[in-house]
C-alpha cells in the first residue's frame, strides 16, 4: 500500500509539472482562475434552502419508489407471479 502511494504521488507531481510547464494549459489555469473570479457564488442561506429542498425532494422520490415497489410486489405475490 506504501508503495501504490508512493506511485500515485509521484505520478500526480508528474501530471502537475506537465501541465504547469505547457503554456497553453498554464494560459488555460490562468483564464480559468479569472472566471471563477467573475462567477457570483450564493449566499450561504441560498445554497442550504436549495440543498434542503433537494434533500426533501430526494426523500419523497425515494419514499414514493419504495411504495410503489411494495406494492406492487404484494401484488404480484396475490397473482402468484413471484
Amino acid at each position: 500500500m506504501v508503495i501504490a502511494s508512493v506511485v500515485a504521488l509521484a505520478g500526480l507531481a508528474g501530471v502537475y509539472l506537465f501541465i504547469i510547464n505547457l503554456p497553453r494549459s498554464a494560459e488555460f489555469l490562468i483564464c480559468t482562475e479569472d472566471e471563477l473570479r467573475k462567477v457570483s457564488w450564493p449566499q450561504r442561506n441560498e445554497y442550504v434552502g436549495s440543498s434542503i429542498a433537494v434533500i426533501i425532494s430526494v426523500a419523497s422520490l425515494g419514499l414514493f419508489i419504495l411504495l410503489a415497489d411494495s406494492l406492487l410486489y404484494k401484488l404480484m405475490e396475490l397473482l402468484r407471479i413471484i
